[in-house]
């Protein structure tokens, strides 16, 4: 019993010294790698040890990517670089937008100012999980290209520091970084599955259907994985998880322009309008001869019904001419 409690005494002095030792990326790094270590020896699937382990990793990449910023802004072509992607990032995103606008009324943005604002809002994690991708895709080829360069280098008798931060177990850090990114792209990257999967087209084999409250069922049938409207990587045979994987995700994205299509509704179209039209109509001019009518309808997919009608003034037009002769 002494000898048992005695090599746990001499464990946690040791691991308490080991720890000392690092900075907070590097104990996020072991954290999470202990972690993972104990999920893939437990006999079940364990989704809590597993977000866990995601969620220490991402604290390390976090504030070393964080740190890595505020070196890179401090020079000039730092700068330029930096501006040059937020520039192109929001760019990219309105166009983004712009298309799921689209796809939910049918006709061009334009009319849509305030939308395309909150569309934009609405689709940041998109933005952020493929931002964050590119920089982890990114890092892990420098990693390992550094790792092989530095390796060259050693043997020619050049000793280059193998992180600008990680002062003791350099080496183990970066290899804990070469396996734990892998990880982290593939959580980004079922991050940005609900945002891709295209639920505009209501094909037979996305069966989609709205209950009272606003909450949407997807159903995928049975011919699902040979339908022709379904890309070629999607035709496959899924088992009941992946059916429920692939439902689930596509729940989320009309969801996603549900909130997009409430909001046209609500705050872009208007009960009072020039045009002439229904009490339950609500109205978004288009030009100065067309009208959209939108509609509440449960069975559309995004639960409003679009219209696009010429727009017949509630007022009557008279010409010059009718007024002289009424002047007789």
């Amino acid at each position: 019993m002494q000898a048992i409690s005695g090599l746990l005494t001499g464990a946690k002095h040791s691991s308490g010294r080991f720890f000392s030792k690092l900075n907070i990326s590097q104990r996020a790094y072991v954290v999470a790698a202990l972690i993972w270590a104990i999920s893939i020896a437990l006999p079940f699937d364990s989704f809590l040890f597993g977000s866990v382990a995601l969620l220490a990793s991402l604290v390390g990449f976090v504030r070393e990517t964080h740190a890595l910023f505020h070196n890179i802004w401090e020079t000039t072509v730092g700068k330029l670089v930096i501006i040059v992607a937020y520039a192109s990032i929001a760019n990219f995103s309105l166009a983004f937008s712009a298309i799921q606008i689209n796809q939910i009324t049918g006709i061009e943005p334009g009319p849509f100012v305030f939308t395309m604002g909150f569309s934009t809002l609405v689709f940041a994690p998109f933005w952020i999980a493929i931002s964050s991708l590119l920089v982890m895709i990114t890092g892990l080829l420098l990693l390992n290209i550094w790792i092989i360069l530095r390796l060259i280098l050693n043997a020619f008798g050049a000793n280059f520091n193998i992180h600008w931060e990680d002062k003791n177990y350099a080496g183990l850090t970066m290899l804990l970084r070469i396996l734990l990114i892998p990880p982290m792209i593939g959580a980004a990257v079922m991050l940005t599955l609900p945002y891709i999967i295209d639920t505009s087209k209501n094909s037979d084999s996305i069966i989609f259907s709205s209950e009272s409250g606003g909450k949407i069922t997807v159903t995928l049938s049975d011919d699902s994985a040979t339908d022709e409207s379904l890309s070629s990587d999607d035709k496959m045979d899924m088992d009941d998880e992946g059916k429920a994987f692939l439902e689930e995700n596509l729940r989320i994205n009309a969801s996603i322009k549900r909130a997009v299509a409430d909001f046209i509704f609500m705050f872009e179209a208007y009960e009072r309008s020039l045009c002439k039209k229904s009490d339950e109509q609500r109205s978004v001019i288009i030009d100065e001869d067309s009208v959209l009518l939108i509609s509440k309808d449960e069975n559309e997919v995004f639960g409003y019904q679009y219209e696009v009608s010429a727009c017949t003034p509630i007022y009557e037009i008279t010409s010059p001419a009718d007024e002289t002769a009424s002047d007789y």
